[in-house]
């Protein structure tokens, strides 16, 4: 999978600096949330974004050694996860910026730059892991096409060549590591799977759901009590830094619900997930909704299962959202962290297909997929 992996890089790296170029900063919107408490972390050593939350993010303030400010805003509701991944490389970046005479301020070019590129590695890292999975079932040929339409073909593309500065790469990652490490070997490391669920928890709580569907065939798979506290255990010590997050900001173990409208249900909500003109799952990874169809003949029955309940609950909770595809999000986001099970199914649909037809086919959802993204950023402000 390494030339899949390399193609990934390249393309997803280029495709950042372009339109880093062009905009001027890679950090807007909620990531200016998760992108502070790395800053924080990494040039301050604490969890205080109180400067950071007054930072005006532009691409004329992120480069000047005094920057303007801006009204402190509240805590933001945001994980601390990405964070977590991000601290390491912008600790390297500002040593960098030192020593360069770069601006060392945490917020120009160089701390983007590098915070991007790592998102992109680490995601390349998760997608090599995935498709050696892959290969245990599937021929070589088949494994790529999945890949290629995996990224390419769905919103991925966009979370992780444009947007990287976010959860959404983290979310797909960590789903892709834990599913390869359940489906790698014969006797799984429970231990390792309950730290990455840990991360997913301080990275996006609702992604804990298809972890969840995880730990379910474990404990039916194995029957072994030692194997469901491995999980248990390790999955409280990746959690414990959004805890305390949690509870010095706010003085609750317990997380804060973000916006009024949370508690309003509307099931007919879960239609636009799939079907809403141009953003639903239709129209923004097309392939996905192939690969939610061909799940009734996926093989491994107890993950299926699994996967299947934890997919609708995940369903149901995300129609509470007065936007349950994420807001000014380009497709339904959440979902992402389901892609590296689905692509299971891709694939097993794929190998159906036959080779004959890959090349005819292939091109059509990418197309779709990069129309849309085209027609998204120019109509965002």
């Amino acid at each position: 999978m390494r030339i899949f992996s390399s193609i990934f890089l390249i393309i997803s790296s280029l495709i950042f600096l372009a339109h880093y170029i062009l905009i001027g900063q890679a950090v807007y919107g909620d990531g200016r949330f998760y992108y502070s408490y790395g800053r924080s972390l990494a040039l301050q050593g604490n969890l205080d974004v109180s400067d950071e939350l007054t930072h005006v993010f532009s691409p004329k303030d992120n480069n000047q050694s005094t920057k303007s400010e801006s009204t402190s805003q509240d805590y933001p509701v945001q994980s601390i996860g990405p964070a977590l991944v991000w601290s390491p490389i912008l600790f390297i970046a500002h040593q960098i910026a030192l020593i360069t005479n770069l601006p060392a301020n945490g917020y120009s070019d160089i701390y983007q730059i590098t915070t991007g590129l790592f998102s992109i590695l680490f995601t390349a890292l998760a997608f090599h892991r995935l498709g050696l999975t892959l290969l245990k079932k599937h021929r070589p040929e088949v494994v790529f096409v999945t890949l290629i339409l995996l990224w390419a073909g769905t919103n991925l593309f966009f979370y992780t060549a444009l947007d990287n500065i976010n959860t959404h790469f983290l979310s797909f990652s960590l789903a892709a590591l834990s599913l390869s490490t359940y489906l790698g070997k014969k006797t799984p490391s429970f231990f390792l799977m309950g730290l990455i669920a840990g991360l997913a928890f301080t990275n996006r709580q609702m992604d804990l759901l298809f972890h969840a569907a995880l730990l379910g065939s474990i404990i039916v798979k194995t029957k072994k009590i030692s194997s469901i506290i491995q999980f248990s255990f390790a999955f409280v010590v990746g959690s414990l830094p959004q805890l305390f997050v949690w509870y010095t900001q706010r003085g609750s173990f317990l997380p804060p619900m973000a916006g009024s409208g949370f508690w309003n249900l509307n099931l007919t909500s879960i239609w636009d997930i799939f079907f809403n003109l141009p953003r639903g799952l239709l129209f923004t990874a097309p392939v996905m909704l192939l690969a939610l169809l061909n799940l009734p003949k996926f093989t491994d029955t107890i993950l299926y299962k699994f996967s299947a309940i934890s997919f609708i609950v995940f369903l149901i909770i995300n129609s509470f959202w007065w936007s349950p595809l994420g807001g000014a999000a380009y497709g339904p986001r959440f979902l992402i962290v389901f892609y590296p099970f689905l692509s299971l199914s891709l694939a097993d649909l794929i190998s159906r297909i036959g080779t004959k037809y890959l090349l005819l086919l292939t091109p059509i959802p990418i197309m779709v997929n990069l129309i849309h993204i085209f027609i998204f950023l120019y109509k965002s402000p």
